[in-house]
């Protein structure tokens, strides 16, 4: 008898729960931008040029670059949509807004403790071959806007469509710190991107989400050195990226407050 008791008290407070949870969404419904909240998790790998300018008081310049791909790259991202104009009963344009938090770690020749050499030409040149191979780690925070094409469940809220796409183009500023062997700095910039994104509805939203950004991405610069002069040498380095591709697994944690269908659509 007790333990009926207690079955029939959690079955109540369940069914309590559902119920508040279903009026909540219908007569305090969420503002439309809470319901298009999302919230996830990014795998990002960037590619970049490394450079060192280095040359001593006696005229000797053992300056060099390289070309590298970061080894890891795991970060988070949030983000809200701001509904522009609806172009369709399928579809509308929105203004994507976010926020990115992604950490880069780099294996790039570093000069410390590296002798020099003289190359065939006669020039002195660093010798690489007993160099240490030093992982760089930079961090990085991106503020993505860009102008999304909707279609589907994330367009109009709708729990009865099921899946959902997003195409979009915008632009992303950016700031990011790296530090390695030899040199730290800053870097500030901003970049083009394009996203395409799919998503499915059950029980809440999820989305699949590939983002590729292209151009000037500096994780830092020969100007936001903190390190710049050392005894007998003027050192500048940068690590300048080129290109930046982001997967990300998404969840619309409040999209249990959608409509249960729209009377626009014929799904």
């Amino acid at each position: 008898m007790k333990h009926l008791f207690s079955r029939s008290f959690l079955l109540l407070i369940v069914l309590t729960a559902t119920a508040f949870s279903q009026a909540a969404a219908q007569w305090f419904g969420l503002p439309g931008v809470l319901q298009r909240y999302e919230i996830g998790y990014s795998y990002s790998v960037a590619t970049a040029t490394y450079k060192r300018t280095e040359v001593a008081n006696n005229g000797l310049d053992t300056s060099f670059s390289q070309n590298v791909t970061s080894k890891n790259g795991f970060g988070g991202m949030i983000g809200t949509a701001v509904p522009l104009k609806r172009l369709s009963d399928r579809c509308m344009l929105a203004l994507g807004i976010g926020y990115t938090y992604n950490m880069y770690t780099w294996d790039y020749n570093t000069p410390s403790f590296s002798g020099v050499i003289t190359d065939d030409n006669g020039n002195v040149v660093y010798d690489f071959r007993n160099s240490i191979y030093f992982s760089g780690v930079s961090m990085q925070m991106g503020l993505p806007l860009s102008a999304d094409f909707k279609f589907g469940n994330d367009a109009f809220l709708n729990k009865n469509v099921r899946w959902g796409a997003t195409m979009g183009i915008g632009v992303m500023p950016s700031a990011a710190m790296t530090a390695d062997f030899d040199n730290a700095g800053f870097g500030f910039g901003a970049a083009p991107f394009a996203k395409a994104e799919l998503s499915f509805f059950a029980g809440i939203c999820f989305k699949l989400r590939a983002q590729y950004a292209y151009g000037y991405i500096p994780f830092y610069d020969g100007k936001n050195n903190l390190v710049g002069n050392w005894s007998g040498y003027n050192v500048k380095s940068s690590l300048i990226g080129k290109q930046q591709i982001t997967f990300s697994l998404i969840l619309m944690p409040f999209s249990w407050a959608w409509n249960e269908r729209g009377w626009w659509n014929s799904y």
